[in-house]
């Protein structure tokens, strides 16, 4: 009897070894080699015996491309962890495909990608000002294998934009992608991209080349006390020339700082009122002159702005007269550093601050200084600072030096003529030195704004020139001012605190 049993166990496993295999069920369906059920009686509509599944080999692409497979392992399946797909090998095109609806990486010889020929970046770009689809990336390509890409560029250091497309290549031949910009350039100057196609590096510096200039942020001048002069304000023919000229920003790279060469024509606000338009403005010149004091809700509106985070205020003034009464205008100064008080006692009339009398020192030898006197245009060390009018009015020395929030720039003995206040954007200079023009251009242009210097910039012509230099015997500021480089190199770093 036991013999027969035994044969009959035999009998039953040799169908199910040889016809289908069952798994949790001994009833597996007909038309199944393999039947992994979830009741031992797939007929059974009670629910399942078990909850679980099937888990296949699962390899990464690298691991499963190191599979040797051939027509005979057509339809073999893995787990494809990169992908989070199921992929099947394709015995007759010889490559792995995913169930997905996905193909997988299409193939193509990245050393036969000519950079002269193959790869252009394209567009215009500006720091601050955020890509779009002018700025692209363009590649011709020759695939040999169809399947998805994955293109990229980016620069190293990131300044914070890149370059990507992603998509599919249903066909070989030769394709062209265009590899879109994304992000905001952070900082101006010169980014190389090194571009990574499915994986792949390609090098291609003088093509993959984008020149980032820094934009020239809103600017205007508070023009108080005696409105109609012609100097003490931005839109005077000696700073619109400087500011205008590409030697100095423009998108040449010969020019100094790199810019979109937009022309520059900063707002005049002779403003008598309380001064509310001037926060809408990035710099403020403010250039103050006659005895008349400002009023209360200008000083007011001024030093809100001056306190305000990457605005930056240039105050230059001549205390002319009716220095007992300047109440508002020394309270602007006085709030602003803020642990000193100065009063009219404290201001110092230079008779001649001019030519080579009464010039005061720059203070090159404070390395905190070198933003301004030893920057981008030039090095003012062993040149003097001097105001172009026949006398001026100074600050004492022994009284700013009581504060420690003032940052002296030049003085003569006593005699401040320049200093900013520190952890803000405020500078103050004696006069009108950041923009003197006289009505004729003699202060820091050449002779009466012409070409026909040297004087304190070089020679203008068309939109070259006006660069800051020493002065020269021409200029009423003497031959031996850095003045020009000075206000240059401000405007310079106030243009980067916009950033």
């Amino acid at each position: 009897m036991r013999k027969i049993q035994l044969l009959l166990m035999l009998l039953i496993t040799s169908v199910i070894t040889f016809g289908q295999v069952g798994i949790n069920t001994g009833n597996p369906n007909i038309n199944a080699g393999l039947h992994i059920s979830e009741r031992i009686d797939p007929a059974s509509t009670a629910a399942p015996d078990k909850f679980n599944g099937v888990i296949i080999q699962r390899y990464t692409t690298a691991e499963r491309n190191t599979l040797s497979l051939g027509a005979a392992e057509n339809g073999l399946t893995i787990y494809n962890k990169d992908t989070n797909c199921y992929d099947y090998w394709n015995g007759t095109s010889s490559k792995w495909s995913s169930i997905c609806g996905k193909l997988g990486p299409s193939e193509f010889n990245v050393d036969s990608i000519n950079c002269s020929t193959d790869i252009s970046l394209n567009g215009s770009y500006t720091t601050d000002t955020g890509l779009t689809t002018s700025e692209y990336i363009k590649i011709k390509v020759n695939i040999t294998s169809p399947g998805s890409y994955d293109f990229r560029a980016y620069s190293s250091p990131d300044n914070g934009y890149y370059f990507s497309s992603v998509g599919e290549f249903a066909t070989t031949g030769i394709k062209t992608v265009f590899l879109y910009g994304s992000g905001v350039p952070a900082n101006a100057g010169t980014d190389i991209f090194v571009l990574t196609l499915n994986g792949q590096t390609k090098h291609c510096d003088d093509q993959l080349k984008a020149i980032v200039s820094k934009k020239i942020k809103s600017l205007a001048t508070v023009k108080l006390g005696d409105i109609t002069n012609t100097s003490y304000k931005f839109s005077s023919q000696t700073f619109t020339t400087f500011m205008n000229s590409w030697s100095n920003f423009g998108p040449l790279s010969s020019s100094t700082v790199r810019t979109d060469g937009s022309p520059m024509a900063p707002d005049d606000l002779n403003d008598t009122g309380d001064l509310s338009t001037i926060m809408s403005y990035d710099i403020i010149g403010m250039g103050w002159r006659n005895g008349n004091d400002i009023t209360a809700l200008q000083r007011s509106s001024l030093f809100t702005f001056a306190n305000t985070p990457r605005k930056v205020l240039l105050i230059a003034t001549e205390f002319y007269g009716g220095l007992g009464s300047m109440n508002n205008t020394l309270g602007l100064l006085n709030s602003l550093i803020g642990d000193i008080t100065l009063t009219s006692a404290d201001i110092i009339n230079n008779p001649a601050v001019n030519a080579t009398t009464g010039m005061a020192d720059f203070f090159t030898s404070d390395p905190t200084n070198d933003p301004f006197l030893k920057g981008i245009f030039g090095d003012v060390t062993g040149m003097k600072f001097a105001d172009q009018a026949s006398g001026g009015y100074s600050i004492s020395k022994t009284k700013l030096s009581q504060s420690n929030n003032v940052q002296i720039l030049a003085a003569n003995g006593n005699s401040v003529s320049a200093f900013k206040v520190k952890n803000k954007g405020v500078f103050w200079v004696e006069d009108g030195a950041f923009f003197s023009s006289q009505s004729g251009g003699s202060g820091f242009l050449p002779g009466s704004g012409s070409s026909a210097g040297p004087d304190c910039y070089t020679p203008y012509a068309g939109v070259m020139g006006a660069k800051p230099i020493q002065c020269g015997p021409s200029s009423t500021q003497g031959t031996n001012s850095g003045g020009s480089i000075f206000s240059g190199n401000i405007i310079f770093w106030a243009l980067q605190q916009l950033q």
